[in-house]
């Protein structure tokens, strides 16, 4: 059977499109700015990276790992191409347009409230506007290139999550590599504490601020599929919502620590703690509630798919049946496994994830064929 993907344009690799060229120029201009501000930087610690690679590429991947459990439906598996497009403008472009911002606004703030205050409350100030702005920028240059394939909600949330965890990786690496140079006894007795304390602050983190904004700028595009059955009014409240959400969690984790919590680690501990479980719930509760449109789709997609045997060639009833939510296919597979074993269990999930990549590629496209007469 003939796909609706077949002899469509490459997701991005399109030349003949503007949108393309900016995505380029984007990540070069963005590259070449980064290495601008920190390549002799990383240059000098190039030893201890070199040694720590083992423990980047463990960090990057457990992320990535967290971040497609927010895809449990499998939106974006086809489309691996979109995310590492993703990643790339937020490890270059959204950084770079970070760094020059950020200078810009460290000037505007001290020079409304004083330099005394800029110290305390500049990065709080600075990085919930300057840096989710960036990232929602790249964010919408993916969101518009591919509008014809990238349109839901799903789809957004993951972009916008590879945008974040690209900006994420580069900045912690800024960071490691600055307290690598600044302590007296090894660049690696700087680097390793650096390194660590990012890690265990990494959930949640830039991935999960981007994932939102980037839901809300596709709220606000026309190639957004549901558009049509939104109020205008109850798409731009949700689009400022999640904006200011984003924001929000990112306000909460640069805010200044108290002056009674200043010098005190275990207090300083727990208000980080404290930072993380208020930022978790946030994006938990909105994560969650935005997938609820991704699992209407899929269920509905089910219903329509139905007619089409050849379409889910060999899937059973009962898997489509699991289909809607994680906890029903994890059922389904336990069932399994106590009548037939893990093998059982096994053929199982590969069903269900057969499934759900034949509904992400065939679905919308096809529809139930007319009743014989």
């Amino acid at each position: 059977m003939t796909g609706p993907n077949a002899g469509e344009p490459a997701l991005i690799y399109r030349p003949f499109s503007a949108v393309f060229w900016v995505l380029l120029a984007a990540i070069v201009t963005g590259a070449i700015g980064v290495l601008m501000a920190f390549g002799s930087a990383i240059q000098a610690t190039l030893r201890i990276n070199l040694l720590l690679i083992p423990v980047w590429a463990t960090f990057i991947l457990i992320l990535v790992r967290i971040i497609l459990l927010f895809d449990p439906f499998r939106a974006m598996r086809q489309m691996p191409q979109v995310l590492v497009a993703a990643l790339a403008l937020g490890s270059t472009a959204a950084m770079a347009m970070a760094l020059t911002g950020n200078d810009a606004m460290a000037i505007i703030v001290s020079w409304l409230f004083g330099a005394e205050f800029a110290s305390g409350w500049f990065a709080a100030l600075s990085a919930p506007i300057i840096e989710e702005a960036s990232k929602a920028t790249c964010a919408a240059i993916i969101l518009i290139l591919c509008s014809d394939r990238i349109n839901r909600i799903a789809h957004a949330l993951l972009v916008g999550m590879f945008v974040g965890l690209g900006f994420g990786i580069v900045e912690d690496l800024t960071y490691e590599v600055q307290s690598a140079l600044s302590n007296v006894d090894s660049d690696l007795a700087g680097a390793l504490p650096t390194l660590f304390i990012r890690i265990l602050t990494a959930f949640p983190s830039h991935w999960s601020y981007t994932g939102l904004t980037s839901v809300g700028v596709l709220l606000l595009l026309p190639s957004f599929s549901e558009r049509d059955e939104w109020k205008n009014f109850d798409r731009l409240a949700a689009a400022v919502l999640l904006f200011f959400s984003a924001w929000f969690m990112h306000f909460l984790w640069d805010s200044p620590a108290p002056a009674f919590v200043e010098g005190n680690i275990g207090l300083t501990w727990l208000l980080l703690l404290l930072k993380c479980l208020v930022n978790v719930a946030i994006f938990l509760g909105t994560a969650l509630l935005l997938l609820r449109h991704e699992r209407r789709w899929v269920v509905e997609q089910v219903a329509q798919l139905r007619a089409f045997d050849a379409v889910l060639p060999g899937i059973d009833a009962e898997v489509l049946n699991s289909l809607a939510t994680r906890r029903a296919r994890h059922q389904l597979q336990k069932g399994a496994k106590r009548k037939g074993g893990k093998a059982a269990a096994r053929s199982i999930a590969r069903d269900q994830r057969k499934a759900l990549d034949l509904i992400q590629r065939y679905g919308s496209e096809i529809k139930p064929a007319p009743a014989e007469a």
